[in-house]
């Protein structure tokens, strides 16, 4: 008010921006869950939705995601919590740990 200024706040619904690629950082985790023995599989990227793309428009960014179940669990389920706690979801969970070294 002392310098005579203005502002006008505008508040709109929230987006969820796509995410930014970032090919050398990819590469990068590419190499090291090679490295760590984690299988790669392919994604089409429709896993629910995320505010990581739009972290990724600002910051290099990715969304990695390591299986602790087999590919006939979809979803979250009751096996999946239990999953967390087996010898896979363990092993994942050290893995993911080491991820960047």
């Amino acid at each position: 008010m002392a310098a005579g200024a203005t502002c006008k706040i505008e508040i709109g619904k929230p987006t969820f921006d796509p995410i930014r690629h970032n090919p050398s950082l990819e590469e990068a985790a590419r190499a090291n869950m090679i490295a760590l023995g984690i299988p790669i599989d392919a994604d089409d990227g429709r896993r629910g939705s995320s505010d990581i793309g739009n972290l990724s428009q600002v910051l290099p960014a990715l969304h990695p995601s390591l299986a602790i179940v087999g590919p006939e669990t979809r979803g979250i389920r009751r096996s999946s919590a239990k999953a967390t706690v087996s010898a896979r979801g363990k092993e994942t969970l050290v893995k993911a740990a080491n991820f960047w070294p």
